[in-house]
């Protein structure tokens, strides 16, 4: 029998969010702790702000650090706890949130672990989302590439994409704003290429193209550039393009002028860092430091490098083209910033949202990489020893890496020790024992 394009799509991204939940644990940082628990929030009290969550408004009592400081991922402005970061992932999260929250499984006294049922639970519907989210960006993907490519060439780079990028380690373990973000992109993208045949996919573009900048704001490179393609090869469609992007960029700016008095929001502040003029230092750590590059955490990658710097030939593709600068100034936007790093996280964070883009560049390297044995021998070590990487983020990480033997943000030569990058020490520590398994025992246990 037949199986449709729909359904391997579907298969893929089922295939997916089981493998990214086979951990049993949220893999995430107190930045994504306002987006945990504000679906709640709006489920119950129609608001944005955090104020009911009076464990969020200090830092807990294993914190090493200052404790008597409003914790840097909230803002107490206009009599309100409100997010440090984006609110719209946590928008769209909401229908998974929903159902829980109605039936009162957030509300409840402390669990087996210490910890709030709304903690406990809010953590889990938030991996849950999360893992859906980017699960769908798989299938997304997979549709996208059938119009580049043949089939096995399609299935192969959506599941590299899966399974061999952070995707998996980062984007799909908690509810960070990429996780919302790369998915909304991976669907712009996927109606940029469909409006190549019919133009007017090119007005469904500007939809989640909008919502990944309300996740992300520094994808407004995405944006702008590809807004400057649209003009360019699309003009009959320029004006129902912007029709969402308006819509979104007023109710945002608002949000942001209401609360916290600049168009940036709490990214004016300078506890959020701040963005200066592209480093060389920055540049190459995103893309080859030992605990942070792009191309040491997946190295198969390389060859979609390749593929985007194939674009800029004579009668190269438009569209590719303009993916290709935009990609280019995302990675020098992000090496302007003085915590380029990312911090307390796995692999490159910070670049995930390229990850989308680059796939749609392997099919223009595909055949020749299988052209010959020692290219297609090449790109299958590198994508298994991709896999391994993010195998290791999803199963072993953290491990103290980031703190020990000194932090590693106040001494940032340690993302360039290629005697103890992080991914090597989680090896050698060994798998976490995951929150779900510990939560069981105890529930057993008593």
């Amino acid at each position: 029998m037949r199986v449709s394009k729909l359904s391997r799509a579907a298969a893929l991204a089922l295939l997916a969010f089981v493998v990214y939940n086979a951990n049993l644990r949220s893999v995430t940082s107190f930045d994504t702790n306002p987006t945990r628990y504000l679906p709640i929030s709006i489920i119950k009290e129609f608001d944005l702000d955090l104020d009911e969550f009076s464990f969020l408004h200090k830092y807990p009592e294993w914190w090493r650090g200052n404790k008597q400081v409003s914790p840097y991922y909230l803002q107490y402005v206009r009599g309100h706890y409100m997010s440090s970061y984006p609110v719209m992932p946590a928008i769209l999260s909401v229908p998974v949130y929903a159902i829980p929250v109605l039936l009162g499984l957030t509300d409840g006294p402390v669990s087996a672990m210490g910890f709030t049922r709304t903690e406990v639970v809010g953590t889990f519907l938030s991996k849950i989302s999360a893992a859906a989210a980017v699960a769908f960006s798989v299938g997304i993907l997979y549709l996208t590439l059938l119009r580049l490519t043949d089939k096995t060439a399609a299935f192969s780079i959506a599941l590299l994409y899966a399974f061999a990028t952070s995707s998996w380690s980062v984007s799909s373990q908690g509810l960070w704003q990429t996780s919302m973000s790369q998915p909304l992109l991976a669907l712009a993208l996927y109606f940029f290429v469909k409006a190549v045949e019919d133009a007017d996919n090119v007005v469904y573009a500007g939809i989640p193209l909008a919502l990944s900048v309300a996740c992300r704001p520094t994808n407004i490179v995405f944006g702008v550039i590809l807004l400057a393609y649209t003009v360019r090869r699309h003009r009959a469609q320029v004006r129902n393009f912007l029709l969402f992007p308006v819509i979104v960029g007023t109710l945002l700016l608002t949000y942001n002028l209401h609360y916290f008095g600049s168009l940036a929001g709490a990214y004016s502040t300078p506890t959020m860092g701040s963005f200066t003029y592209p480093r060389v230092e920055a540049f190459l750590g995103l893309l080859i430091s030992p605990s942070r590059g792009l191309l040491v955490y997946s190295p198969f990658l390389v060859f979609a490098l390749a593929g985007m710097a194939l674009t800029f030939r004579r009668n190269g593709d438009p569209f590719y083209r303009s993916l290709s600068i935009a990609s280019a100034f995302l990675l020098l936007l992000y090496s302007a910033w003085s915590q380029w790093h990312a911090s307390f996280s796995y692999s490159y964070r910070f670049l995930v949202d390229l990850l989308p883009g680059l796939c749609l560049f392997l099919p223009t390297t595909w055949n020749w990489i299988l052209a010959h044995w020692w290219r297609k021998g090449l790109f299958v070590t590198l994508a298994i020893f991709s896999v391994l990487i993010q195998f290791i983020g999803s199963f072993y990480y953290p491990c103290g890496w980031f703190e020990t033997p000194v932090g590693a943000n106040r001494h940032p030569e340690r993302y360039w020790d290629w005697q103890d990058p992080e991914f090597l020490r989680c090896l050698r520590a060994g798998p976490v024992d995951p929150e779900g398994l510990r939560f069981i025992r105890e529930m057993l246990h008593r």
